[in-house]
């Protein structure tokens, strides 16, 4: 669980891990150096939970940054000391058999990462929406997109343990911003993992001012593409793909020049997306945009795979 100023709502999520049926928990929080109550209010649940707790001599600078950071730090003796794992968000609320349902679909199909839709909810009013998250998987969507919110997914130990290695020498402190969603879904579909969707949802994704993303509307989304957000979730998956891949040629297209990402979109269309819609904006703004979701092409090359390791 990433924390930060989480005061307001983490006592529901606590209590909400507190109530997990058939499961037994341990809680790893990495505090993103918090100023208000947030750690306070987690030692009150050290008589219910196993806790460890981490604070950060600095702010990371964001959630994704936090997450990846402490998955890098993890030792792999403790890794292999459990058998799931799962994200956690400070502010959500689970159901009680949210993780007990996830390692049923994990262990049923020997799968690697799973993840869910989630259930739209404001504290006051209740349940308001469905967010869908369970469209079927596609050839290439995990170039530019994740597989749902962070916050659903939980990963087999052996994948986790992938992570780590991977992540050793990745300059996680230099990045801008990372998307954890889009890179654990990322490097799953890359590595050739196995990945299990849920048509349901056990999750209550609070909304609230100070969501990081959130379901953003149509006008923050496109301003979010406009500062970078897609190119700089592209510069982040670059240094785990080998040079003469699909993927690396894909990307390579999409960035080269306006001619040829015309065409990379023309061929590959519908496998770069789960949703058709989606990839209709993605096209949209891709077009629209494209000096602002544009890379140099002579800096592409210089971002390649930083491992000299194969996939293993």
């Amino acid at each position: 669980m990433p924390t930060f100023n989480g005061e307001k709502y983490i006592k529901n999520q606590l209590d909400s891990l507190c109530n997990q049926i058939d499961v037994e928990i341990d809680l790893f929080v990495f505090d993103d150096n918090s100023t208000d109550r947030t750690l306070l209010y987690v030692e009150e649940y050290r008589n219910k939970l196993n806790i460890f707790v981490k604070k950060n001599h600095k702010n990371s600078g964001g959630t994704g940054k936090n997450i990846l950071i402490n998955l890098r730090d993890f030792k792999e003796e403790r890794i292999l000391e459990y058998k799931y794992f799962s994200l956690c968000d400070q502010d959500d609320v689970w159901e009680n058999d949210k993780i007990k349902r996830a390692i049923s679909f994990l262990s049923s199909s020997n799968a690697s990462l799973y993840f869910s839709n989630l259930s739209l909810w404001k504290e006051d009013v209740g349940v308001t929406g469905l967010i869908k998250k369970d469209f079927p998987m596609k050839k290439f969507d995990y170039l530019f997109e994740g597989g749902s919110a962070g916050c659903t997914y939980v990963m087999a130990s052996k994948y986790l343990l992938k992570i780590n290695r991977l992540l050793q020498n990745y300059p996680i402190e230099s990045k801008s911003r990372v998307s954890h969603d889009w890179l654990l879904y990322f490097l799953a579909r890359y590595e050739g993992e196995r990945v299990v969707l849920d048509n349901e949802s056990r999750i209550k994704y609070r909304i609230h001012d100070n969501n990081q993303y959130g379901k953003l509307s149509f006008r923050k989304r496109f301003s979010l593409i406009n500062n970078g957000f897609y190119i700089t979730q592209i510069k982040n998956n670059l240094p785990f793909i080998d040079k003469e891949s699909e993927e690396y040629k894909i990307y390579r297209l999409y960035m080269k020049s306006f001619i040829s990402r015309v065409y990379v979109l023309l061929k590959y269309n519908f496998s770069l997306f789960r949703k058709k819609s989606k990839f209709i904006y993605f096209l949209f703004i891709s077009l629209v945009l494209y000096k602002a979701t544009k890379i140099s092409i002579t800096d592409f090359p210089s971002a390649l795979r930083i491992y000299n390791d194969k996939r293993k």
